[in-house]
């Protein structure tokens, strides 16, 4: 009795032993089956939020964001549950008053400054609808505990009038801080202007030109067909090629800042004489600077000259202050302006003047409202 008794104890524990082991066995391989990772984006994609708004807000944009729409986006990835939020918003740019803040090269900003390893900067559609460019853009981001996942958090509808030409100002005869050197410094776009050298306030006003914002070029004083004296700094056509270019280096010297070109005073006699301009040119193209032609000889030599010497050059379209009243130089700007939408660009020239500078600051809405965007001379080289 004492012997089936202990073995029937037995028997009981072995059993029981056996059913632990398969419970446990059951419970280790049911767990990783029922267990799901769960991963938290949101604050990244609030960080990716902030970012992008911060950026276009840093532009020089007169532009508000409004609070984006917020939608909690979930997925299951490989047994993690993942949760982030997608932020969107729409934001109407205005009229690009200078190419830094063109659309398209906003976008390209906006990469350089989210140029974080886990971050995309995508273009997703773009199209020219009526009179504006409309662009989906869409910044995601790829998690690293998620291999080759990339999750969108942030998406933006931006709208931007379109550019229909570009018209350059150029702005002649600084050097004597005549009345108008202080409006036209304070027009607030871009704008190039050309000081004389050797000039009462040559350095000065080259140097207030930069610090405007302004694109300076060198006024090269050159013969004329008349007897006018076209003042100290001069290129005559009896010059030697040493000479010549001993001059003009003399004359970027001494405005004292880097320009960016040069273009005629007067010249009307050196521009039309091929040797002295293919002088003139292959020093510019050695010196980096372009040429702008002021268009004041009957046959200028200048694009014969460039070609030879595969030079970009620009041309004067029309001078827009041969009167000087303010009212008169408005329906010149205007008049060019049309011209500028048929041609697709345009360099203008005016002088140093009150009634010019307050002519084209008060046309600048109009010209802006037409689709043309005022750039430097520089940019209109071909």
């Amino acid at each position: 009795m004492r012997y089936s008794r202990s073995k029937l104890l037995l028997v009981l524990m072995s059993g029981l032993l056996i059913i632990s082991v398969m419970t446990a066995c059951s419970n280790q391989d049911s767990s990783p089956k029922d267990k799901v990772q769960e991963l938290d984006y949101k604050s990244r994609s609030q960080e990716i939020s902030k970012e992008v708004e911060g950026y276009f807000n840093n532009q020089d944009l007169d532009i508000d964001f409004d609070i984006a729409q917020q939608t909690e986006k979930k997925q299951e990835v490989d047994g993690k549950r993942i949760t982030w939020n997608l932020y969107s918003q729409q934001v109407a740019l205005p009229f690009p008053a200078t190419p830094q803040v063109e659309v398209s090269k906003l976008i390209k900003g906006l990469k350089e400054e989210l140029d974080e390893e886990d971050l995309r900067v995508s273009i997703k559609k773009q199209n020219l609808v009526k009179e504006n460019w409309e662009l989906l853009l869409e910044v995601s981001f790829e998690p690293e505990e998620l291999e080759e996942e990339s999750l969108v958090a942030y998406r933006l509808q931006l709208t931007q009038p379109r550019i229909k030409a570009k018209m350059a100002f150029l702005i002649d005869d600084l050097g004597f801080n005549r009345q108008g050197t202080e409006e036209t410094m304070s027009i607030n776009r871009q704008i190039s202007v050309a000081v004389l050298p050797f000039r009462p306030y040559s350095t000065q006003d080259a140097k207030l030109a930069k610090q405007a914002g302004h694109e300076v070029l060198l006024h090269l004083p050159m013969e004329p067909i008349s007897k006018t004296n076209p003042g100290q700094g001069a290129i005559y056509t009896d010059m030697s090629a040493n000479e010549i270019r001993r001059q003009i280096k003399n004359d970027i010297a001494d405005l004292g800042v880097r320009i960016a070109g040069v273009n005629n005073h007067m010249g009307s006699k050196a521009t039309g004489d091929r040797r002295v301009m293919e002088v003139v040119l292959n020093y510019l193209k050695e010196r980096g600077l372009f040429f702008v032609d002021s268009s004041t000889a009957p046959q200028s030599a200048v694009p014969v000259a460039a070609q030879k010497l595969s030079e970009p050059y620009g041309m004067n379209y029309l001078f827009i202050d041969n009167i000087d009243k303010k009212e008169s130089v408005k329906k010149q700007i205007n008049k060019i302006a049309k011209v500028a939408l048929r041609k697709g660009n345009l360099i203008t020239i005016g002088h140093v003047r009150t009634n010019t500078a307050l002519a084209i600051k008060e046309m600048i809405p109009k010209l802006e409202a037409m689709g043309i965007q005022l750039v430097y001379v520089s940019e209109l080289i071909e």
